[in-house]
């Protein structure tokens, strides 16, 4: 039996959008619609933790935004789970799904994302989301090819916040059933 677990030394990739994070990505038709929003007072709801977060603006173009700046190795074979917290901009706006949109985990061989962009795991919306809260999206994936970046590709007309999102590397524990006292566990 083999069981997805945490790697003994798992790879872990956080972003957080704050001032260390060097923007990268590419616009794939119409304008950019990924930016940096900082908050413009304590009691922004629009950030989650810290001063920033990522903001969507909705406006129907389809971009990728890059989680790093560095190359990072994601070996094809390989499970993650990326955990990040999402927020509807308005209260009465659908979130990403069907016609209005989507979001999806995507990989690059380099930093150009261009035409190497293969996306890994689409990650699929519901109309409950919060506009009061954030809301905790844990999606597992495994990779099917090697990536040297890895990112958030998303188009539509719903606007959005994401903060906070993690990418951990996942490694199979292997069960062993032994006889004990010649009962098998």
């Amino acid at each position: 039996l083999v069981v997805p677990g945490a790697a003994a030394e798992p790879q872990q990739i956080f972003q957080g959008f704050e001032d260390e994070y060097n923007w990268g990505g590419a616009h794939v038709a119409g304008t950019f619609p990924f930016s940096r929003y900082t908050k413009t007072e304590e009691s922004d709801s629009f950030v989650r933790t810290g001063d920033s977060s990522l903001y969507f603006d909705g406006n129907g173009a389809n971009g990728v935004i890059s989680l790093t700046d560095k190359a990072v190795s994601l070996p094809a074979g390989k499970t993650y789970t990326l955990e990040m917290y999402v927020k509807r901009a308005t209260a009465n706006a659908n979130l990403p799904g069907g016609d209005d949109g989507y979001l999806g985990i995507v990989g690059a061989g380099d930093k150009s994302w261009g035409l190497v962009n293969a996306e890994i795991k689409r990650i699929e919306y519901s109309v409950n989301f919060p506009t009061d809260s954030w809301r905790k999206l844990i999606v597992t994936f495994t990779t099917k090819k090697a990536y040297s970046y890895i990112g958030l590709q998303s188009y539509g007309k719903i606007a959005w916040y994401a903060d906070d999102i993690t990418l951990t590397e996942l490694a199979p524990v292997t069960v062993d059933f032994k006889e004990a006292d010649g009962t098998v566990i």
